[in-house]
């Protein structure tokens, strides 16, 4: 599986250094949870941050937000597990939002630093709508103007592999504050669309794969997640426990998978410094067995991150945080080629000038 995508759509989808829970309240991390303003008009916060990003991976390349690559473009093994490479980012990520009071209705563009962080840059476009039981319905298209690199044929040895470029686009459906309470559903969709995918033509080539079971490497498809979670508070701490079904539904049954996966987020807000901390685990299992490794790949992930901020004045404005984070994430495999490990250390700053 791609190394992003395989993060990014995985119950740990929220496991990176989460910047927007933790600007002392001020900037929502799941919008949904956030009550749509009593009053029309524009709102929304802005968060620009440098990354210093550590990777290994035999399937991803590059791509934004990065600035260099954390896969080698040649491999002399495909029974080995990756190098570690480093490269920095430039991560954006904010909202704008408009509001129509009357009818409780707001309508945003969300740029989520959440998936910035997973090397996911894409921009959600939807509308938010309270219904009549203060419960906060959301529907929004995402879509993904920068494509990510993914090698074209990841299972190429000893030559330089070509990159495709990969676009992910998708819709998702988001249900919070449920009959008055802390739960919430969200369910997302994301096709995954190759503009020249070939994993294993090397290998036909070479005489080492049949030329009929390259249609089991085929990684165009969709994924299908099912995330459902809970909102405690206990004076300015908060705590979010949520449990994730993903379903990796790819052209190829030897890169489909499916699984369970599990989360907690704890939040701790004061006027002074904020703090935001995640745990995470997730499992995969795919359909068919992969006709180079000759059993089934299977997937273990586990990953941590923390986050702290604290306000400052900047330009004359009250209305910035600073914010630090160090996040982990790490896959482990049956098939050694299989594995990855994305690491990172973050310096970000937080405007929230605009009306929330």
């Amino acid at each position: 599986m791609p190394f992003a995508q395989s993060l990014a759509r995985a119950s740990l989808s929220r496991l990176a250094a989460t910047a927007t829970l933790v600007l002392l309240g001020a900037v929502p991390a799941l919008p949904a949870q956030n009550a749509i303003p009593r009053s029309s008009g524009v709102g929304g916060f802005g968060i620009f941050a440098l990354a210093a990003y550590s990777g290994r991976t035999n399937f991803f390349a590059s791509g934004p937000p990065l600035i260099g690559a954390i896969s080698r473009p040649v491999t002399t093994s495909v029974f080995a597990a990756p190098d570690e490479l480093k490269a920095a980012a430039a991560l954006v990520g904010g909202e704008v939002n408009y509001t129509f009071a009357n009818t409780r209705t707001q309508l945003f563009a969300l740029g989520s630093l959440e998936d910035v962080f997973q090397l996911d840059v894409a921009i959600q476009l939807g509308v938010r709508q309270e219904l009549p039981d203060k419960s906060i319905a959301t529907v929004n298209a995402i879509v993904t103007p920068f494509p990510q690199k993914l090698w074209v044929d990841p299972y190429v040895e000893f030559a330089v592999r070509d990159f495709d470029k990969v676009n992910f686009p998708g819709f998702r459906l988001g249900w919070s504050r449920i009959l008055g309470t802390g739960l919430e559903l969200t369910f997302t969709d994301r096709f995954f669309v190759f503009d020249a995918e070939q994993s294993g033509q090397w290998l036909v080539g070479q005489g080492r794969l049949d030329p009929d079971d390259v249609d089991l490497l085929d990684r165009n498809g969709d994924n299908l997640s099912f995330q459902t979670g809970y909102h405690f508070r206990a004076g300015r701490h908060r705590f979010e426990p949520s449990v994730t079904y993903a379903r990796d539904n790819r052209d190829g049954a030897a890169v489909s998978s499916d699984g369970f996966g599990a989360r907690l987020n704890y939040r701790y807000l004061d006027p002074r410094f904020a703090i935001d901390a995640n745990l995470g685990y997730a499992q995969r299992d795919h359909d068919a067995i992969h006709p180079l490794y000759g059993e089934r790949v299977s997937r273990d992930r586990v990953g941590g991150s923390i986050t702290a901020a604290v306000p400052i004045e900047l330009l004359g404005s009250k209305k910035w945080n600073l914010w630090a984070s160090a996040e982990y994430i790490r896959e482990d495999s049956n098939v050694d080629f299989f594995e990855s490990r994305l690491s990172a250390l973050t310096l970000g700053i937080g405007w929230r000038g605009l009306r929330q």
